[in-house]
Formats: C-alpha cells, sequence, structure tokens
C-alpha cells in the first residue's frame, strides 16, 4: 500500500469517528458508515466497538451481533455490550450464554459490567442456581466487588425470593463501603479482569484513568455473611452445573437454533393448531380468556379475562411464525387465535390496538392477520417467555427487521368492569396452558 493510499485511509478512519461521535444514534446512517469501513477496509477494533456500542443503544441487535462476529479479538467491553443487547431485546438466556462465551474466551475475562449484566439474566430468568454460580464467580475475577455488582446480587436475590441472603448481601456493601472510606487504597493501573477496570478504554475511549508513581498496596478485608461463606465453599459445584446447563443450551442452539418448547399442565408439549385455554396462575383473580364488547362499541370484539375463575374461557390456537414447525416454543413469534365464530364480520386472530389515548394504554383486540409475516402484520404477532417457572405473554415482534416496534409484557386492566388485556410495565399476566378436551 503507498503512502498516499494508507494517509487516505486514515482520513477516512478520522472522518467516520467524527461522524460516530455526532450521529451514532441514527440508524441509517450507522449502516452507510458500517458499509462505508467494509468497502474501504478500515473496518478496526476501534470502529468496530463504537458502532457495536452505537448499535446497542438503538436495540439493534441483527446488525449489533454482526459487528460483533466480525471482531477478531473482542475486549470485555464488547462483550458486555453484546450481553446488554440481548438484554434489552428480552432475551436473557442468550446473553447469559453471551457471558458464557465469555468465560472460555482467549481475549478477554468477566469484568464488574459483564458480571452484573450475567446476574441480570438470572434475575429476569428467576434463575437462583445460575444466580448462585456467578455469586462465586465474582469473588475468582474481582478482588473486591464493586457498588454496582452488590446492587445486582441484591436484585437476583430479591426476584428469586431469598430476601434473606440479599439482606446479608447489602450488609457486606456497607461493611465494604466503611472499609473503603477509611482505607489507602492503591492506585494500580486498572487491567482487564479487575474490579475498577473501565470497559469504555479498551474499547478505543480515552480512559479516565491515571498512573501513579507511588503505589501502597494496602489489604482490604471482607466479612462474608454465613450464606456468602456456603456460596463460596460450592461456588465449584454451582460452577459445574452452570457451564453444563448453559453448554448445553449452547449445543442445542448451534444444532437446531431452536428454543425451549412451551409446555402445558399436563407437562407435554404445547402444539400448533391444537386447542388450548390459556389460564391465570394465580387464582382468584379471574378465569381463562375470551373474547368481549368494551366501551360503546359492538365490533371490533376485545381480548378480556373471564370474571369467574371457574370458566375457562374460549380455546385458542398457536401459529409459529414458521407454519411447519409443530411445536410451539418460547421467544417465537405466534398468532393467537381463538377457535370460536363471532357476530362479527372479522377474524379472530389477536392483535395490538392503536393506542387508547383516554387510558393512556395499548390494548389486545382481534381481527388480525394470520400469517403472513411483515411490516403490515407487524402488529399481530406475540410470543410467550418464561417467567421464572411459569410463562407470560409478550408483544415484541421480530418480524420486520427495519421496523419500530413496542416490547412489552401483556397484563390485565380492570375497567367498566371487564379485564381487558393491554401491555404493562411491571405487572405481566402469569399464564399456563390447559389443553382444551376433544
Amino acid at each position: 500500500m503507498t503512502h498516499t493510499q494508507i494517509s487516505k485511509h486514515l482520513a477516512a478512519f478520522e472522518k467516520l469517528k467524527i461522524l460516530l461521535g455526532k450521529w451514532g444514534r441514527h440508524h441509517n446512517l450507522l449502516n452507510q458508515i458500517l458499509a462505508h469501513t467494509i468497502t474501504v477496509g478500515i473496518f478496526q477494533h476501534y470502529l468496530a466497538c463504537r458502532l457495536l456500542s452505537a448499535y446497542a443503544k438503538l436495540n439493534k441487535l441483527v446488525e449489533g451481533r454482526k459487528i460483533f462476529e466480525q471482531m477478531r479479538n473482542p475486549d470485555v467491553g464488547s462483550w458486555t455490550s453484546l450481553q446488554n443487547l440481548y438484554l434489552n431485546s428480552k432475551q436473557p438466556m442468550k446473553a447469559l450464554m453471551v457471558f458464557y462465551e465469555l468465560m472460555l474466551s482467549d481475549s478477554a475475562k468477566p469484568d464488574s459490567h459483564s458480571l452484573v449484566a450475567a446476574l441480570s439474566s438470572c434475575a429476569r430468568l428467576k434463575d437462583l442456581r445460575n444466580g448462585r454460580a456467578i455469586h462465586g464467580i465474582v469473588y475468582k475475577y474481582l478482588k473486591e466487588p464493586r457498588p454496582n455488582v452488590h446492587n445486582a446480587l441484591i436484585d437476583m436475590y430479591v426476584k428469586n425470593g431469598r430476601v434473606h441472603i440479599a439482606e446479608q448481601t447489602k450488609k457486606q456493601k456497607q461493611l465494604v463501603t466503611i472499609e473503603d472510606r477509611t482505607a489507602k487504597i492503591s492506585h494500580k493501573p486498572h487491567l482487564p479482569g479487575s474490579s475498577s477496570y473501565n470497559p469504555s478504554a479498551s474499547c478505543g475511549l480515552k480512559s479516565s484513568y491515571k498512573k501513579r508513581d507511588h503505589i501502597v498496596t494496602i489489604h482490604t478485608s471482607i466479612v462474608l455473611a454465613r450464606e456468602d461463606y456456603l456460596i463460596m465453599k460450592t461456588s465449584q459445584l454451582f460452577l459445574s452445573f452452570f457451564l453444563f446447563t448453559i453448554f448445553t443450551n449452547s449445543l442445542l442452539s448451534a444444532a437446531a437454533e431452536e428454543p425451549a418448547p412451551v409446555l402445558d399442565t399436563d407437562r407435554n408439549l404445547v402444539r400448533a393448531g391444537v386447542d388450548y385455554y390459556i389460564l391465570p396462575v394465580i387464582r382468584g383473580r379471574g378465569g381463562g380468556l375470551t373474547l368481549g364488547s368494551t366501551g360503546n362499541e359492538t365490533c371490533p370484539l376485545d381480548v378480556v379475562q373471564e370474571q369467574l375463575e371457574v370458566k375457562n374461557g374460549l380455546p385458542l390456537t398457536f401459529r409459529p411464525v414458521n407454519s411447519k414447525k409443530g411445536v410451539v416454543r418460547v421467544w417465537t413469534d405466534q398468532n393467537i387465535k381463538f377457535s370460536a365464530a363471532t357476530i362479527c364480520v372479522q377474524s379472530t386472530v389477536w392483535k395490538l390496538d392503536n393506542y387508547d389515548v383516554s387510558t393512556g394504554k395499548y390494548f389486545i383486540t382481534t381481527g388480525g392477520v394470520e400469517g403472513k409475516p411483515g411490516r403490515e402484520t407487524i402488529s399481530n404477532w406475540f410470543k410467550i417467555e418464561k417467567y421464572g417457572d411459569e410463562y407470560k405473554l409478550v408483544f415484541c415482534p421480530t418480524v420486520c427487521d427495519y421496523c419500530k416496534v413496542i416490547c412489552k409484557d401483556v397484563g390485565i386492566y380492570v375497567e367498566d368492569g371487564k379485564r381487558r388485556l393491554g401491555l404493562t410495565e411491571d405487572a405481566p399476566f402469569r399464564v399456563m396452558f390447559k389443553k382444551a378436551s376433544s
């Protein structure tokens, strides 16, 4: 390569750096920058990290994953960006699998930020066993867990119903904070994998840390609660289970690229085209799902919950986005359709209704189109996701790569005596699936 060509490449590199800094939140421009870096041949580590970070902020999973796969030796900041990208896309299991891949990587090792993302995955999955394993892993990679790690541990234990362990972790955090304030902490250069490592610095950004000439090393003691001590002693056992679980999921994903199947109340596979009742897990708060008119209009009919617990409602069928798949799986786009005739001249396929200004909510109605995934049918696709040992319904369609969609859980809203289904941020409708009798 001649001196002139090198100069042109460097000039293009500097221009793209400026563009990323100013316009990193514009999706179309990001795509143009990405294409230009590949065409000109300057897809370097710095730009790759910045592009991955920009796509992560926009929740562009497909583009972000492609960039990550083109990086030769991704650092821990890039791994963490990919973890957060899956978390923001409501795919905590895949985020956990990314953490597993990071642990086996030769180019980087977990730091406080990647551990926080892994603990957040366990909190969302209500996966206490793997959460405990990661608690043990914390002490392997971090000499002194930072406050953000302690907060993630507390959140994970609380969401898994282990409040007493969360309290002990909180006390441990307070103790370390007091000791840190009274001790002189050494000012060492921060390396990848250390508790004070700044992932942005390894991704081409300027680090705010500076080397000091005089280094004073003082050991800060950490007193562990009894539960934490047991976690430390058994961390290898939990780690083995953690690696086995994630490795098994990784192999299955690589072989078939299929999420876990949904199970009915008899622990049998939920199958496409078969009638099921969607029933609430919590008793005493209504029955199954049915059709009903709301407001002053008779049609279209909305999706509502039976008032009485003893009523199963109407049977429904599921149609996966891939119509050839006979098994209904989690994290997969589905059409949901009532197996019933109505007085309204419309289909009984679920769809997300327009924004209701009077209530400030998005409700679920019928009249959707079955099949034909794409932009025109974006409002007709729903997902079933694991919620601890139970299931929940989610609206977060992925049938259109370039469409901007809402990603929220489905909940219950009581309005004028009707229990309507709509989108919620904090109160998902916990459900189970009962096969309808023939």
